[in-house]
């Protein structure tokens, strides 16, 4: 299907900052929303899983977690596809509310595990962060209601960096004060500015009318599969990709620990790795346009697949710097050309229910990742998981060159199902 679809060329806009920083408050509000949360998931997702080492949990153990109800577990996709449906017919605010509030209850059970150490406290949070996930295909499609076609990955890039750029500089603190602040006190730290992010979300954030379907909310898993079989290579090379990625890197950081890196170099990684997405924001979002998506796919993957290598045979922290900038810049030219493709292909009265079915298929492929990867650093030892994934990664490269239209300027017409 996707490689039927016409190309056509676009005019470039101009005026990019004014059309950024003057744009919709929804939008102003979600690019926000995303600075305020990146300030805590930059230390959250670096030091997660070194926590739950330390709190007693096995490797064994937290790949499972990750697979069942992780911020890519099962639990997260299923969520999604929910999410999005009902987004079309009901409408995004209240969804992307609901997210937020579950991020709160999330940050503050977690606190609550690690100051009290109990450790049947980490499965609820676990289980509430996989339900906060059902946000995340609302908020892409909430984006793309009110940014023009020429403009959504340039936007989304901006997104992207006020997501990133914040967590390299609390990651780092994190790493160096980590033990001093504690578990807990970064995790009400999340929850704090989580309410924060609520609140503006609650004031500011309004659902466009016109994005709001007319079609009766349901969940017609048949009709989501019908709508979804006219994008089967589109959907085949984002599976592909999230087993590549989940082979190698789904439970890194929990190897990385038990090869001897500290808090220290988790936190360079964490502030190296928005150094490459910034670096990456050009390709990524500004020139997609120019040198097309296909290309910064292809560009992505190949990153990635030399990332995963070198943590797999070159494990050692002065490449840290090295690896961080490589895995954000291969981040930053993928995420803008997905949500510029899949926005542009789905039609408008469906986005978000199509979106959240790509996030719910891409979720559920994904769980097989962690225990895979478990499976393979239990057997084969600490290199095999990385390995694997680089190997399935440089597959995928095939995937994109098969399904992934050829264009010149990155532009697909927008279709109707």
């Amino acid at each position: 299907m996707i490689s039927r679809i016409r190309i056509y060329n676009s005019t470039r806009p101009s005026g990019l900052g004014a059309r950024i920083f003057s744009t919709e408050p929804t939008v102003r509000t979600l690019i926000l929303y995303n600075l305020l949360q990146g300030m805590y998931l930059g230390y959250v997702r670096v030091f997660w899983q070194p926590w739950l080492v330390a709190l007693g949990f096995s490797v064994a153990t937290i790949g499972i977690l990750e697979s069942g109800a992780g911020r890519f577990g099962a639990i997260s996709g299923l969520t999604q596809i929910v999410g999005g449906k009902f987004s079309d017919s009901q409408g995004r605010r209240r969804l992307i509310l609901a997210g937020s509030a579950f991020l709160i209850m999330t940050w503050l059970t977690a606190a609550g595990a690690f100051l009290f150490g109990t450790p049947m406290l980490v499965y609820l949070a676990y289980v509430l962060w996989g339900l906060s996930l059902l946000s995340l295909p609302v908020i892409d499609a909430m984006m793309a209601d009110y940014i023009e076609i020429p403009d959504r990955s340039r936007v989304y890039s901006t997104m992207l960096v006020a997501n990133f750029v914040p967590g390299s500089i609390t990651g780092f603190l994190a790493g160096q004060y980590g033990i001093s602040l504690s578990p807990p006190v970064l995790l009400v730290l999340a929850a704090g500015l989580e309410t924060v992010g609520f609140a503006l979300l609650f004031a500011k954030v309004r659902d466009k009318g016109a994005a709001v379907s007319t079609r009766k909310a349901g969940l017609s898993l048949m009709a989501t599969w019908e709508a979804m079989s006219q994008f089967r290579g589109f959907f085949g090379v984002f599976l592909m990709d999230s087993v590549a990625w989940a082979l190698g890197t789904g439970i890194l950081y929990a190897l990385l620990s038990t090869r001897s890196f500290t808090l220290f170099d988790f936190g360079v990684l964490a502030l190296t790795q928005p150094l490459g997405v910034v670096a990456g924001i050009v390709p990524g979002g500004w020139l997609t346009h120019r040198i097309g998506a296909r290309r910064l796919l292809m560009t992505s993957e190949i990153l990635g697949a030399m990332m995963t290598l070198g943590w797999a045979f070159y494990p050692v922290a002065p490449l840290v710097p090295l690896y961080g900038i490589v895995w954000g810049f291969a981040i930053s030219s993928w995420v803008p050309a997905q949500f510029h493709l899949s926005t542009v292909l789905f039609p408008e009265a469906r986005r978000g229910e199509m979106l959240g079915a790509l996030a719910t298929s891409v979720y559920l492929i994904r769980i097989v990742g962690p225990i895979l990867a478990v499976g393979l650093y239990l057997t084969l030892g600490y290199s095999a998981p990385m390995t694997a994934g680089a190997v399935a990664i440089f597959a995928n490269v095939l995937l994109i060159n098969r399904f992934v239209p050829r264009d010149q300027f990155g532009l697909v017409k927008e279709t109707a199902i």
